[in-house]
């Protein structure tokens, strides 16, 4: 989107792996460890864009939010333009972060929320301002670029690949490792009953370096069949294949809802909350029975 929005001007992103991704995505990346770096690249760049996720909220991780707002009044001081596309925003506590929070969306030209909540937090933060005509409630990214990626018969070759011909109703799930012990036993628990109903199971994976293992745990357990290196599109693909989806990854529920099919969102996690009441899908609560 960024490339489409400023051909005027080259992207470069602040990732995790800096060198490794440049090779990966085909754009110059730095790393975002290495902070001289990084005030480096805000300093000689012409605006900095925030894509996507949760990035300023204190309620899963201080250091994170302290991190993210910096950013973003580091490119104040250096007369940046600051955009937010399709982000989240989350519970700040006490007055020293409100005010950083304050602060770090004061000097964004636009921020645009993928929920609710979001829009509520930030038009509170910036009421009787300046500012709060800059903020606008949009989709989340990945539900404007679903249609980039992947095709049907791609969908049908891949579920062919692990059911064979006679595909029958297939149900996706989505786990997350990092659940609660409780929210992975009642997503089991809600998966043998769809087996128990006659439906093959298909494990997602939507996070190949954190939730393969319990992916595959899972199936095996169940006797389900695992789907793994996939891109969105790809998913969301096969999701329109599928019956019904469970996730506890928030992208598990945007690829189910763009797909078309009924979902279910697991965890204790506010965004799965937050965007089945607003997407028309199941929240279901670790406590509630089968």
């Amino acid at each position: 989107r960024a490339r489409a929005e400023f051909s005027d001007g080259r992207v470069r992103a602040l990732t995790n792996g800096g060198r490794r991704d440049s090779r990966r995505f085909g754009l110059p990346c730095t790393c975002r460890h290495f902070p001289i770096s990084v005030i480096f690249e805000i300093a000689r760049c012409r605006r900095l864009i925030f894509g996507g996720g949760t990035l300023l909220q204190s309620e899963t991780s201080h250091r994170s939010f302290v991190y993210y707002a910096s950013l973003l009044l580091i490119a104040r001081l250096f007369h940046k333009d600051c955009i937010l596309w399709g982000n989240g925003i989350g519970g700040v506590k006490g007055a020293l972060e409100k005010r950083l929070l304050s602060l770090a969306l004061g000097g964004c030209s636009y921020i645009g929320l993928r929920d609710m909540r979001s829009l509520a937090i930030a038009r509170h933060i910036l009421k009787d301002s300046a500012k709060e005509s800059a903020v606008a409630l949009e989709a989340d990214l990945a539900e404007s670029a679903e249609s980039l990626y992947s095709s049907g018969e791609r969908a049908v070759h891949l579920l062919r690949g692990l059911f064979g011909e006679r595909m029958g109703e297939i149900v996706a799930a989505m786990p997350r490792a990092r659940s609660s012990e409780e929210d992975i036993l009642h997503l089991s628990k809600m998966l043998a009953s769809e087996k128990r109903r006659g439906a093959k199971i298909l494990f997602i994976v939507m996070n190949s370096r954190e939730d393969r293992r319990i992916c595959e745990e899972l199936a095996r357990s169940l006797g389900g069949k695992t789907l793994c290196g996939i891109c969105f599109g790809d998913a969301v693909e096969v999701l329109r294949k599928c019956k019904r989806a469970y996730s506890m990854r928030l992208h598990g529920l945007v690829a189910a809802h763009l797909a078309g099919v009924e979902f279910f969102g697991f965890g204790e996690d506010e965004k799965i909350k937050r965007y089945c009441a607003e997407r028309g899908g199941a929240y279901l609560s670790a406590e509630e029975k089968e």
